[in-house]
């Protein structure tokens, strides 16, 4: 985790218009639109990242 923290630091620093959600789906290219995530504000990001730890993965 801490290299892929450290990657996307570097890559946001030449991209810092780019909120991070925009930033990681331009890098993975999804096949399927993911525009909830895609539109996601840094600030809600943050605020559901302290509410509560993720109830579920996706595999």
């Amino acid at each position: 985790m801490p290299e892929v923290l450290e990657l996307l630091g570097d890559v946001w620093k030449r991209h810092t218009e780019l909120r991070l959600t925009q930033l990681i789906l331009n890098y993975l290219h999804p096949e399927v639109q993911c525009s909830q995530l895609y539109d996601l504000e840094d600030d809600e990001l943050l605020r559901r990242l302290r509410v509560a730890p993720p109830t579920r993965c996706v595999a």
